[in-house]
């Protein structure tokens, strides 16, 4: 791991315990700290986005910090309890304000730039994929296909290093375009065939 991995993972610890006053950790008993450990899932992966409050990784451990959090809580003497929780809301209504707020109208902005193409996108993919195929997709276009009956993130979708050909269609966003012609080529030298092409989407079927 990198330098800047290992602040960042740093950082990130801060950004979790900080609105929580540091609470999870406010405690003598040893079995408590179980309820701190499921952070180490975040912070021992190789995975770039994991270990970033911004993303939906944090959520589970949450829950647990939480609920150590209040067990401890209610343990504290009062005036300790007068000191921490505002110190934990002060924490969080800056952090909020710096990571979710300050991104909200970048993202208005751009959803309202780009609203009809994410509109036929959707609707073409409604149309070109079948309700029950197999299919290998890229990141941004899982969520509006995730209906179907087996599909994976192509980018993961591997064996030995090597890209899986075991399903029948492969659906690139094109809004990405070198890394996905860099995939699609593989697909095309090994059993597939171009589909469907149009509306940032390029997607590949395997021949018959």
């Amino acid at each position: 791991v990198s330098k800047d991995g290992d602040t960042s993972k740093i950082i990130y610890v801060f950004q979790l315990l900080l609105p929580l006053g540091f609470l999870p950790f406010a405690t003598k008993k040893l079995s408590r700290y179980v309820l701190v450990a499921p952070i180490l899932i975040n912070l021992i992966t190789m995975y770039v986005y994991q270990p970033n409050i911004r993303f939906q990784y944090s959520f589970g451990v949450i829950a647990f910090l939480f609920y150590a959090a209040l067990l401890n809580l209610s343990e504290l003497g009062e005036r300790t309890r007068k000191i921490t929780l505002p110190v934990g809301a002060v924490a969080g209504f800056l952090l909020f304000s710096m990571l979710v707020v300050s991104n909200l109208g970048y993202y208005a902005d751009r959803y309202g730039r780009e609203k009809e193409s994410y509109a036929l996108m959707t609707s073409s993919l409604e149309e070109v994929i079948p309700e029950d195929a197999s299919v290998a997709c890229s990141t941004y276009i899982l969520p509006h296909i995730a209906d179907r009956s087996v599909i994976y993130e192509v980018e993961y979708h591997k064996e030995n290093g090597k890209f899986k050909t075991d399903i029948e269609y492969v659906v690139f966003d094109m809004r990405y375009e070198a890394k996905s012609l860099e995939i699609a080529e593989f697909y095309l030298e090994n059993g597939y065939e171009e589909y469907y092409n149009c509306n940032n989407l390029l997607v590949l079927k395997k021949r018959a």
